[in-house]
């Protein structure tokens, strides 16, 4: 695994997004940030659309907040690799975990989800994030 000065930014922005340090992970991005996932995850639509499935910075920074109000997010990187071009490529899987409430008698959800992620970047900063994998929430879910 490569230890560049571009990987150690996807590993700290990684590490940000799962401790919910909104502000601290946007700092490693462009102020044109865009996120794109195939397929577009089902239940996620609002604001920050640039296309049918691209989130600019300030839509993908409120899917996170809503998801982090319901999830508790692990994710654990499987191979990082630095293509010729400086893409960063990403395999990992992230695993949720709904947070157990004393008032609710429901049961909490959690799972896994696989994904591959290339990440682009313009100087030191992530300019694209193009997520590859099944987006895949609990049936009832609605970010």
């Amino acid at each position: 695994m490569s230890s560049s000065p571009n990987v150690l930014i996807v590993r700290a922005y990684i590490n940000k997004m799962d401790s919910n340090d909104f502000a601290g992970a946007h700092k490693y991005v462009t102020d044109d940030f865009v996120y794109e996932a195939e397929p577009k995850p089902l239940g996620v639509l609002g604001e920050g659309y640039v296309n049918e499935t691209g989130l600019d910075q300030a839509g993908y920074k409120a899917l996170h907040e809503k998801v982090s109000k319901h999830f508790e997010l692990k994710t654990t990187i499987e191979n990082i690799t630095e293509n010729p071009g400086g893409k960063i490529i990403v395999r990992a899987m992230t695993k949720y975990q709904q947070p157990v409430t004393l008032s609710s008698s429901a049961p909490a959800f959690s799972g896994e989800t696989p994904f591959t992620a290339e990440y682009e970047f313009v100087g030191d900063k992530i300019r694209k994030l193009k997520v590859i994998g099944t987006h895949s929430f609990p049936a009832g879910f609605s970010a």
